[in-house]
């Protein structure tokens, strides 16, 4: 009898308790939510959907802490890098292609790199990680600096223009010559950056297809093996893919000078021409439905671009030697 009485009264005991911790952790949970609605709550910035772009919205979403004893929100986010500090710039990037085999039948690579516009962030320009040239999507990412890099493998020399550098420049209202620097022999007593020149800018002709270089001038640089000569643009005119360009050739003429009633001689320039460019593939139609006349399979040719008309130069040399130079007149793809 008395076991039966005292576990009635453990059993009391063990109800009470329960009833008292049940209310306890009521009156917490109801005051820790009543802090948070009018302390924590008020302070929160709407959350905005997944359809929704954060940095698109007129209202920018920023996270903002609670000021409760000084102490960080519960509610935040990773941090990330915000869109709006993003910008594209002109940058060199890798661009890998096979340059030959050496003895052991190994295949070597070489880095020519292009230009291209990347993104990146302004704490990484800010903080000079990257040497870049910032501009906008419409503004060209051009070559401005060339190295000419030699190999000798088993196919013999190589010579490939490796880029060196990019920039962003803003697209000349006319057809215009440009700088390009080209570096020669790097890396060895005799190396020079010589401005070879490039072409760029806007053509408002219907007939042409862009602005191409037109005349050429020499220079040389010395090497190991001598000096050797370096083809410069000199001028540029808007024009069609395949086209003339200016090519001077000088010679000393005889002629007869009326007011010294005898000949002289003279130098005399004569611009003959060569023909520039590229010529799309044309297609050609070999096989053909004899009923309807349909092509019913092409195949592309490649196409030259030559010169199509001539013009006659005849002249007399001090020996009395007769020559004739023919110059180009017109180039076409054929």
């Amino acid at each position: 009898m008395r076991f039966g009485t005292h576990l009635k009264d453990n059993m009391d005991i063990i109800v009470v308790m329960q009833l008292f911790f049940f209310g306890v952790t009521s009156s917490f949970s109801l005051f820790n939510k009543q802090v948070f609605n009018e302390l924590v709550q008020p302070e929160l910035i709407r959350t905005p959907t997944n359809d929704e772009d954060i940095s698109s919205s007129s209202s920018e979403y920023v996270p903002v802490s609670s000021s409760l004893d000084n102490t960080e929100s519960s509610y935040s986010i990773e941090e990330q890098e915000p869109l709006d500090t993003l910008m594209f710039v002109c940058a060199r990037v890798s661009k890998h292609i096979d340059i030959g085999t050496d003895e052991m039948g190994l295949t070597h690579q070489m880095d020519i790199g292009q230009c291209s516009h990347v993104a990146t962030s302004t704490n990484d320009i800010q903080s000079g990680k990257n040497v870049v040239d910032i501009c906008d999507l419409d503004s060209p990412c051009n070559v401005s600096s060339i190295i000419v890099e030699r190999n000798y493998l088993l196919g013999g020399k190589s010579q490939y223009d490796v880029i060196e550098g990019c920039t962003c420049r803003k697209i000349p209202h006319k057809c215009r010559r440009v700088p390009l620097m080209k570096t020669f022999f790097p890396s060895s007593p005799f190396e020079v950056a010589v401005d070879i020149g490039t072409c760029a800018g806007d053509c408002q002709k219907d007939d042409c297809d862009g602005c191409f270089p037109t005349r050429f001038v020499t220079t040389t640089v010395q090497g190991p093996n001598g000096d050797e000569c370096i083809k410069k643009t000199e001028e540029c005119s808007c024009t069609n893919n395949c086209y003339r360009a200016s090519r001077f050739e000088t010679y000393y003429v005889e002629s007869w000078d009326s007011s010294l009633n005898s000949t002289v001689v003279k130098p005399k320039t004569f611009d003959v021409g060569m023909c520039m460019g590229r010529c799309p593939p044309t297609p050609f139609c070999f096989i053909r439905d004899q009923s309807s006349g349909n092509c019913l399979s092409t195949l592309n040719t490649n196409s030259k671009c030559s010169p199509t008309s001539f013009t006659r130069h005849s002249f007399t040399t001090p020996e009395g030697t007769e020559r004739l130079l023919l110059s180009i007149g017109n180039c076409v793809c054929v």
